[in-house]
């Protein structure tokens, strides 16, 4: 086995023949998942060999073609390809979010590297080939913006939204109703509710997942049960 450890996020590269794994050694790496007259071209059509890629030739199924670590360790806990494919992103429990460029040269992926003074990123997600996304335990969007030779990561704008329920009147409710709300908003009884009123984001509870919408807006999803949606 290529992969010794529990594996904590997937992604697909665009073209669909390379899969992308973090996991808890700390790592994450890209496999070939191409299976030769399985998969299929746009328009239905067998495949007799996976389409190249700038991470190198593709080898046979479940073959590595790409190994790295988070540089100041921490379970990976989002990884995502650019939308050209020749970029990965990763973030990890230590506040890191690096990004590996593959060249197609012999020298290697280029790598960017930045830590955020923040708790960690949960999720990540690529606007364009130069914009990232970041979100997860501070509950708001923080930009990435990958530098023009693909060195350097910068940390831009955060979105924060604005909190719709904090300066809601309370009202009464039964114990079924109460508990409920605590299960939902995943909050303590012991004074949980109160500490996520004084939260003045839009998400009460950590963001677990980004999404880019056909429109162009964002939605994002936590663990406060709350579906949000963004506009850049």
């Amino acid at each position: 086995k290529n992969i010794r450890s529990t594996v904590t996020t997937v992604a697909w590269h665009p073209n669909n023949s390379l899969l992308a794994a973090g996991s808890t050694d700390f790592k994450v790496r890209v496999m070939n998942a191409f299976m030769k007259k399985k998969d299929v071209n746009e328009q239905g059509a067998l495949l007799a060999a996976a389409p190249e890629t700038a991470w190198g030739t593709n080898g046979p199924y479940g073959n590595i073609l790409y190994e790295a670590g988070a540089p100041e360790g921490g379970w990976i806990h989002s990884v995502k390809f650019s939308p050209d494919g020749n970029s990965l992103a990763w973030t990890s429990h230590s506040s890191s979010v690096t990004v590996a460029t593959a060249t197609g040269s012999e020298s290697g992926p280029i790598l960017a590297h930045v830590t955020l003074h923040t708790l960690p990123s949960m999720s990540l997600l690529w606007i364009s080939n130069k914009l990232i996304i970041a979100a997860g335990h501070d509950y708001h969007l923080q930009d990435i913006t990958v530098g023009a030779d693909r060195s350097q990561l910068a940390v831009g704008q955060v979105r924060e939204g604005s909190s719709t329920g904090g300066a809601a009147k309370e009202k009464k409710m039964t114990a079924f109703e109460r508990f409920q709300g605590i299960d939902k908003r995943g909050q303590s009884s012991d004074g949980g509710a109160t500490a996520a009123a004084s939260v003045k984001t839009l998400h009460q509870n950590t963001i677990k997942e980004l999404q880019l919408l056909a429109d162009g807006r964002i939605s994002s999803a936590g663990s406060d049960g709350v579906l949000a949606f963004w506009k850049l």
